[in-house]
């Protein structure tokens, strides 16, 4: 239903964001009266926070999304901004909706999604581990990869440095 995806294969991760910075500058650009809603979406919080400093010092602002016990998404952001542009982990995106998503540092050691198999941690009920086999887990990351492709109303932009690494790139057709 979107566009055609892109990928963004830098030769470094500063080029990378570059890249990330100069594209979100051309979507918003546009003066079209079309909404320009972008979500920057990443497996881990720390890796978020970072993704979000490196575009700041490219002159990219956004909230970084920050579900509040109790409360929806909508009681902290305003989407009906047209150009809203949110920082928000993977899982907290089911039942979400952007024009455009951008997914930076697609390496497997960058998502290192076996953090979502580890076994739960002492007195963490909401944090219990399974033991998955290889293929178990190989399909829970494909569901959660193409939940996260499901979330773009326009066009996904995927960037990595490292192709032979990037789990997108290696993972979907």
């Amino acid at each position: 239903r979107n566009q055609p995806n892109l990928f963004i294969h830098a030769k470094n991760e500063d080029s990378q964001y570059d890249a990330i910075a100069e594209r979100i500058k051309a979507i918003h650009s546009k003066e079209d009266g079309s909404d320009s809603q972008i979500v920057i979406t990443h497996t881990h919080q720390d890796s978020l926070k970072n993704i979000m400093e490196e575009l700041k010092k490219r002159g990219i602002k956004g909230k970084l999304a920050v579900k509040k016990y109790g409360h929806s998404m909508e009681d902290t952001f305003d989407f009906k901004d047209r150009n809203l542009v949110l920082f928000s982990k993977i899982h907290s995106l089911k039942g979400l909706q952007f024009d455009y998503l951008i997914f930076p540092d697609t390496e497997e050691e960058k998502l290192d999604f076996e953090t979502m198999f580890v076994e739960s941690l002492e007195g963490d009920i909401f944090r219990t581990g399974f033991k998955l086999s290889s293929t178990e887990k190989e399909s829970i990351i494909k569901n959660s990869l193409f939940m996260v492709f499901t979330r773009a109303k326009k066009r996904v932009i995927c960037s990595y440095v490292n192709k032979n690494d990037s789990a997108v790139y290696k993972r979907l057709p």
